[in-house]
């Protein structure tokens, strides 16, 4: 992940590395925090991500389930759909939700590594006990909402 050392768009003055300690967004039940976040930030303050990519290597570390917990249940059916587990393929009950905090830590070239969490509404299956995402789509759209506020929030721009 190579970073973008290019002049701040807005000024046009050199930027710099620099990292936010705490960073989060939340939309429709879903909560990203972003711990020790990685920035290019001028002398007039201007802020953007450390290159063009940034945000989608995040959700992908946040979709690969292997690095950071997170699962999304899957659905069969035309006329009566189910969700099933996306480990074990067992039907889930989706009545039962409940709260979940899923980390991740993400490294970062020339700084600290990033710490991801994401609080959401799971599932649990009870046949291997693992806790997921109610659906596929849905979720991931949150998330990425979650994310862009975050960074909207901190007027972060694209690189």
């Amino acid at each position: 992940m190579a970073l973008s050392r290019k002049p701040c768009a807005q000024c046009k003055k050199p930027v710099q590395l620099t990292t936010i300690s705490h960073l989060s967004g939340e939309e429709g039940g879903y909560r990203v925090v972003l711990k020790s976040l990685p920035i290019m930030m001028c002398a007039d303050n201007h802020k953007r991500l450390i290159n063009p990519d940034f945000a989608m290597q995040i959700l992908d570390v946040i979709g690969r389930g292997e690095l950071s917990g997170v699962y999304a249940a899957y659905q069969r059916g035309f006329l009566r759909r189910r969700t099933y587990c996306a480990r074990c393929g067992f039907e889930i009950n989706k009545a039962i939700l409940t709260n979940r905090e899923f980390r991740a830590s993400m490294a970062v070239e020339s700084g600290p590594t990033m710490e991801i969490t994401i609080n959401a509404p799971c599932l649990r299956c009870i046949t291997c006990g693992i806790d997921q995402l109610p659906e596929v789509n849905e979720p991931t759209d949150r998330i990425f909402r979650a994310l862009a506020r975050a960074f909207r929030g901190e007027e972060i721009h694209a690189a």
